[in-house]
């Protein structure tokens, strides 16, 4: 059974999700009020795809640096997580920030996780496919 959102929740500076970055998430359930005054930062209403169990708002950034260098929203569904939402700057693409996020997201949830609504192409082969398109 997949684990649901229930309430709205922040954690800020978690640095066990990828290690050496540190980490901003945001739970949003999929029934948030629309007066809550969280919907200023994180309006599901802006999720393209189907939101049953609810959302994760996550922002990654290098303790030497400003500025984020990931930002992703994980959406769950009935049965799969799908990236709704999903940047990754440039300087730290093909560090693994990625994988951990979506491995953290498929955990988080108990779903597998999808890179796209379009692409239900699992994670694992979504990741090994990029790899072997950047190295030609």
């Amino acid at each position: 059974m997949p684990h649901k959102i229930i309430e709205f929740h922040t954690r800020k500076r978690v640095i066990d999700i990828v290690p050496g970055f540190l980490v901003e998430m945001a739970a949003v359930p999929p029934s948030l009020p629309l007066n809550h005054e969280a919907r200023r930062l994180y309006d599901d209403r802006s999720i393209d795809v189907p939101n049953v169990n609810g959302s994760l708002w996550i922002w990654v950034r290098h303790p030497k640096i400003k500025g984020w260098v990931a930002q992703v929203v994980f959406v769950a569904g009935d049965k799969s997580v799908l990236c709704d939402n999903f940047h990754i700057d440039y300087r730290y693409r093909c560090m693994g920030v990625a994988a951990t996020l979506c491995d953290f997201a498929a955990d988080y949830f108990e779903l597998p996780v999808h890179p796209s609504y379009d692409d239900p192409t699992p994670k694992p082969q979504f990741g090994a496919d990029r790899l072997k398109r950047s190295s030609s």
